[in-house]
């Protein structure tokens, strides 16, 4: 079943190609349908690669990694198609491709959307040295749509820009950009995460596996209850104690007795906690 999978997708990509190696050169054609059907398929690829938990320090080529894995099939297979990978950077990636052809009714950024995240997900088997390797303009270009762009496009920009700036030389000599760069994709990621969905989302949070844990995380709230643990001086986590949350006031000290203390007593921990809830 395995083997009749592989060849299905394989057959699948050789006919997208085919066709584009029949078809790109007529009047009017676009390529946004056959590049994005492309991501998609590799994408699926990808997460299906990805499930085998592969060493994630392993920057070989996945068909090296696991020759058998479809992934890695897909890959050599676009890697062989010269005129088409020559396309899809020198050509798909720029945004007067329509205009330069005449072609008046199509949006480019969404080709620019399709070629880019085809891009992106066919890193894990180029050599970007090679792929970047004066290729400046296309830099720029990815560093104008990082900055500047609709959505997805600003993101898969941001990941093809990652990867090229991975490079020694291109992130030296793209260092002032990257200087203005790293605080404004620091800043998405800081509004990602305050607008996600799942801010509010308690499972985030939970560990699921802290009972196989020796060490935990004091102070613990949860249920009105505040658990501290006792630790001794030798770093050694030791039983939990418990307080009740029960003060009135919006600010209170509780003193706490331990039930443990290095020589044999009991030792006083002092605790300041809000009886409305808050930290």
């Amino acid at each position: 079943m395995g083997d009749n999978s592989t060849a299905t997708i394989i057959n699948e990509i050789t006919n997208l190609t085919r066709s584009w190696e029949e078809e790109h050169l007529q009047p009017n054609y676009d390529p946004a349908p056959t590049l994005t059907r492309l991501a998609e398929i590799i994408e699926v690829e990808t997460e299906n690669y990805l499930k085998m938990d592969p060493d994630p320090f392993d920057e070989r080529h996945p068909s090296r990694t696991d020759p058998d894995c479809k992934l890695g099939q897909i890959l050599k297979l676009l890697f062989r198609k010269d005129n088409f990978m020559c396309k899809l950077l020198n050509e798909y990636l720029k945004d007067t491709y329509y205009s330069r052809n005449s072609i008046t009714d199509r949006d480019i950024d969404q080709l620019n959307i399709a070629a880019c995240r085809l891009l992106l997900d066919l890193m894990p088997g180029l050599e970007t040295s090679i792929v970047f390797q004066d290729m400046e303009t296309l830099i720029h270009r990815l560093i104008k749509w990082t900055t500047k762009s609709i959505e997805p496009l600003q993101s898969y920009a941001t990941g093809a820009l990652a990867a090229a700036m991975d490079i020694p030389e291109i992130a030296a000599k793209f260092r002032e950009e990257n200087s203005h760069l790293v605080p404004l994709l620091l800043q998405r990621l800081k509004r990602l995460k305050n607008s996600s969905e799942f801010i509010n989302n308690a499972a985030i949070f939970s560990r699921p596996f802290a009972h196989l844990s020796s060490m935990k995380s004091p102070p613990y709230r949860g249920d009105g209850i505040i658990k501290l643990n006792s630790i001794l001086d030798n770093g050694l986590l030791q039983d939990t104690g418990e307080i009740t949350q029960e003060s009135p006031s919006p600010l209170a000290e509780v003193r706490w007795e331990s039930p443990l203390s290095r020589n044999g007593g009991s030792r006083m921990t002092e605790v300041r906690i809000r009886s409305d809830g808050g930290d």
